[in-house]
């Protein structure tokens, strides 16, 4: 295994994706804060032009945006998170997943955006109402027979990798909001055993809490 340098920023849901990964996948890295606050530094920008974080660098190679970066990852080392490829089985659960993600963030992060961009407490409401609409017509199909992870996996899967950072984080946005926090108890991919696992590794990472 090649040596992992992952740029990061504690503070960012995107960089929690790859800090998730690496964590689930059991793998060594060393870690560079990357200030978020500031213009970055000429030698960060050589790394990434963007930018952005997160970013590896594996060996010599480079790797951005949290998307690949997991994918990677997960193809690196076989593991619970991707079903490695040449089945028909394995060719079927990748694309379930990937499909998954592709409409969590094609369909629902929009709505997220625009209930929180929202002036008045009116449009709140619609905006609110909209998005909770979006995930029991797009999402919540997708996850019949599903638990304690998507597709039955008794673990984290790369599902949950790319997209529980966000579903943490809204949680406490929206738990109270609506019906957003009885929709989410209801099912079971944001129950109690994915999210407590999600904020067990949001803690640590935030706060370097065990």
């Amino acid at each position: 295994m090649g040596k992992i340098t992952l740029y990061t920023n504690h503070a960012c849901p995107f960089a929690h994706r790859a800090h998730i990964a690496l964590e689930e996948l059991g793998l060594e890295f060393e870690e560079v804060i990357i200030d978020l606050d500031t213009p970055r530094e000429p030698s960060y920008l050589e790394i990434n032009p963007r930018g952005l974080v997160p970013t590896i660098k594996y060996d010599e190679h480079i790797i951005t945006e949290s998307s690949v970066i997991t994918q990677f990852l997960a193809d690196l080392k076989e593991s619970h998170l991707l079903p490695a490829s040449g089945t028909v089985d394995a060719a079927l659960k990748r694309a379930r997943i990937a499909f998954f993600v592709d409409t969590f963030n094609t369909k629902i992060i929009s709505g997220l955006y625009g209930t929180l961009r929202a002036d008045s407490e009116e449009e709140k409401i619609a905006k609110g109402t909209q998005f909770v609409e979006a995930i029991e017509k797009e999402i919540a199909p997708l996850l019949e027979g599903a638990g304690p992870f998507f597709g039955g996996s008794k673990e984290l899967t790369l599902a949950e990798v790319r997209d529980s950072s966000d579903k943490s984080i809204w949680w406490w946005l929206f738990a109270d909001w609506y019906r957003v926090g009885r929709l989410i108890r209801h099912h079971s991919w944001s129950g109690s055993t994915h999210l407590s696992r999600v904020r067990m590794v949001g803690y640590q990472i935030l706060w370097g809490k065990d």
